[in-house]
């Protein structure tokens, strides 16, 4: 198939921010003329279902490649001799021959934390971070969008914008990637770039890490974490009760929310908690709150009696929350100071007083801008 483009539609094209696409039948593929330049078809699961049908091949090839995507080392079609040569060349010319809609541009690396970052098909960028811990447990911090809709004010990520939310594949393909090329993964979270539950493929893409067929892991190895996206948190709770919640409180009163995650002008704490304590009658399992401590900023006496209000608040349930603190790690340009961990431990001690179990998230990766808070995927942060 030849698509020509007059001048003036090339000039046109070249600025266009969604492709016009062209449906070429004789061939089967989708094509997409975009900057004036004719590209390979988005790389899909169901694309890649529906290539198979309509080139006729058997049901069994799907299994194939799902093997291949899921079970298997391999990261291009050129590499899967169990398809025949003539396949994996159709597969070549519609899709390209990267397996996955992602590839690497960099690793940074600390002691205990490696972060790679990603380069998508729209050459946008991401990051995830892979973490092992001492007890030889391997995690790997998963994005789920380009920048964060939330633009928490002591976020890296926030402070990007959003730019898109990802895909199934390639929220999947950040685990697939690591699982091919450095080891098995054994617990994800869904606690990267992005507020998980503000992605709309986000669930499918839970159903994709958690089916027998593909990449297997166990519900109770998943979490996520969200700002309290109630609707969210709700559709969780009906479809993966197992999976862990964290729930990003930061501040305990809605005022301070508000100033600084201006996602809690539209979800007030008290609704936010009442969709987590519907949660917690149906699992009876543990949800946390995480709470970054910014030293003169949330950890004063209001702060602490707004809290112990809170967990009052939960009655007979309250032992089935957890506060996680973070101490607050340095982002560039941002003008709020790292806080020392005697702080974090002091308020810690006042936490304990209050009844409230907390407990200091082990902190993975500061010296790499790989720590909570700190993801930016080198875009230009807006201040």
């Amino acid at each position: 198939m030849v698509v020509i483009i007059c001048p003036k539609a090339a000039s046109i094209l070249q600025h266009a921010i969604i492709p016009v696409q062209k449906y070429c039948a004789s061939a089967g593929t989708m094509l997409y003329i975009y900057k004036g330049f004719m590209q390979l078809q988005k790389f899909s699961f169901n694309a890649l279902k529906e290539f198979l049908e309509q080139q006729k091949e058997p049901v069994f090839r799907h299994k194939q490649l799902q093997q291949a995507l899921f079970k298997e080392p391999h990261l291009t079609f050129h590499e899967l001799t169990t398809l025949p040569l003539p396949l994996r060349e159709k597969l070549i010319s519609a899709f390209g021959d990267n397996l996955l809609p992602l590839r690497l541009l960099s690793i940074q690396k600390d002691t205990q934390a490696s972060k790679y970052l990603f380069e998508l098909q729209d050459k946008e960028r991401i990051e995830s971070v892979y973490m092992q811990f001492q007890e030889g447990l391997r995690s790997l911090c998963v994005s789920t969008q380009v920048g964060c809709a939330c633009q928490c004010a002591f976020c890296a990520t926030g402070k990007i914008g959003i730019q898109r939310n990802l895909t199934i594949e390639e929220i999947l393909g950040q685990a697939l990637y690591l699982s091919k090329t450095v080891t098995p993964i054994d617990r994800i979270t869904l606690m990267g770039m992005g507020e998980a539950l503000l992605n709309p493929h986000i669930f499918e893409a839970i159903h994709h890490f958690t089916a027998t067929d593909e990449f297997q892991l166990s519900p109770y190895k998943l979490s996520i974490s969200t700002v309290g996206i109630i609707p969210g948190i709700r559709k969780l709770t009906q479809l993966y009760p197992q999976v862990t919640l964290t729930f990003s409180l930061h501040f305990p009163n809605q005022t301070l929310r508000e100033q600084w995650m201006p996602m809690a002008q539209h979800y007030r704490l008290e609704d936010i908690f009442e969709a987590l304590d519907e949660r917690v009658k149906l699992t009876h399992r543990k949800i946390y709150l995480a709470y970054m401590v910014m030293d003169g900023i949330n950890n004063r006496r209001q702060d602490l009696e707004a809290l112990e209000s809170i967990f009052e608040a939960r009655g007979p349930l309250r032992h089935l929350y957890h506060v996680n603190l973070i101490p607050f790690h340095p982002i560039s340009h941002l003008k709020i100071q790292e806080t020392h961990k005697s702080v974090v431990l002091r308020f810690q001690k006042q936490l304990k007083q209050r009844r409230i179990v907390a407990t200091v998230r082990q902190s993975f990766g500061k010296s790499i801008q790989a720590a909570c808070g700190q993801l930016s995927a080198e875009y230009p942060m807006h201040l």
